[in-house]
């Protein structure tokens, strides 16, 4: 399965760096199976690209009710928050993003409307969370070894799953509360510090790792 970094086939603007500005031109100036060629990636990835970007795209058949003047119109590109991609690159090269949020920056309303996030109680990086980490098997030491690797950075053990949901629930929503995003971090980030839940420095079992866990993105805000 490929990521939005994997090179899959070479391709002329495979080392080309796109923004979001030129890729939502692109993709409503000709359908995306065309863009996509232009990129060597199938239709479906370069619409997982779009969804990374945050770039809208012209919805299936779009593209025959322009020909008959039924087309639906055509949204504005959004913003980047806090923590968006604002690039992609085939070869691997780690993208620029978002540093500050936009939207804390303006002043269309009140100075505390205008740092306010969307507040949502059902936020991405909490998705079908509980599912996981129910299905999850443990180590030897009571920590829960999810299988899904996209999924919230919580290391805890199944007695304690519920606080510990809760909590990150509570904290996330306070973080974007004060005008920042809370996301997965992008691929190839070495954001996490390593974690030793040991107690008291005890020795490592069989020199190496003591059932840990940690997921293919870090929860970063």
């Amino acid at each position: 399965m490929n990521s939005l970094m994997e090179i899959d086939q070479p391709v002329a603007e495979a080392s080309r760096t796109v923004d979001r500005e030129t890729l939502y031109r692109e993709v409503w100036e000709n359908p995306m199976t065309a863009v996509a060629q232009r990129y060597g990636v199938s239709s479906s990835f370069l619409a997982r690209v779009c969804a990374r970007l945050n770039v809208p795209r012209p919805s299936r058949g779009y593209w025959a009710q322009l020909e008959v003047g039924r087309a639906p119109e055509k949204p504005d590109l959004p913003d980047p928050r806090a923590g968006e991609l604002l690039e992609w690159s085939r070869d691997g090269r780690l993208p620029r993003i978002a540093k500050g949020s936009v939207i804390a920056r303006r002043k269309t309303a009140s100075p505390q409307q205008g740092r306010r996030l969307p507040r949502s109680t059902h936020h991405e990086v909490l998705a079908r969370a509980r599912e996981y980490f129910d299905a999850a098997s443990e180590f030897e030491n009571g920590y829960l070894r999810p299988a899904k690797r996209r999924l919230v950075d919580v290391f805890v053990s199944r007695a304690a799953l519920d606080r510990a949901l809760d909590l990150t629930k509570a904290l996330v929503l306070a973080i974007e509360d004060r005008g920042h995003r809370v996301a997965f971090a992008p691929l190839g980030s070495c954001m996490r510090p390593a974690i030793d839940e040991r107690l008291n420095g005890a020795p490592q079992r069989d020199g190496y790792g003591y059932g840990t866990w940690s997921p293919g993105r870090p929860t970063v805000a």
